[in-house]
């Protein structure tokens, strides 16, 4: 038997941008998800959709997907043991093309995100033992939120992580 070895996370600047993400949801969804050492977050299928539409509300677009399987110490592991005894990372990018407006490219990517989970239906290639562990990290875009706050005066995410401690 195989065993599963689990990624330590590390914290960077990214992971003030992580919390800040989190932050922004209600926690009725926070409250659901794994959260990882780092403070990134991953879902169990079925919240997906609650999720991604959280999030494009907000104005928030999901450019992309990873699955992990996780543990109970903020751990998770990207290589997914499948039935046929192989082992896969199963990771999806939408196409990258901004749209007119920052709420229509996000629409776009929610839609895309949500079809490629029911297309690629992971679970049914993935061993039995490893479903209970299966969940999905989202990669979601708030740049030009940055944008948006340098034009009210108030400095970008970016330059507040170089300068914030991370506890």
């Amino acid at each position: 038997m195989k065993r599963l070895d689990f990624f330590p996370v590390f914290v960077n600047e990214q992971d003030v941008r992580r919390r800040k993400m989190k932050s922004t949801l209600p926690s009725a969804l926070t409250i659901r998800a794994f959260t990882a050492s780092n403070g990134e977050l991953a879902w169990q299928r079925q919240d997906l959709i609650e999720v991604v539409s959280a999030y494009t509300e907000l104005g928030h677009a999901v450019e992309a997907f990873e699955v992990w399987l996780v543990n109970d110490k903020g751990q998770w592991n990207g290589f997914i043991p499948m039935k046929d005894g192989s082992e896969a990372i199963c990771v999806y990018d939408v196409q990258l093309r901004r749209e007119a407006s920052d709420i229509e490219f996000a629409s776009r990517c929610a839609n895309e995100i949500l079809e490629k989970v029911e297309e690629i239906n992971i679970e049914s290639d993935i061993h039995p033992k490893c479903l209970p562990s299966v969940r999905y990290n989202l990669y979601v875009d708030e740049e030009y939120k940055e944008s948006e706050q340098v034009e009210a005066g108030q400095p970008p995410l970016a330059a507040l992580s170089k300068t914030s401690p991370v506890i």
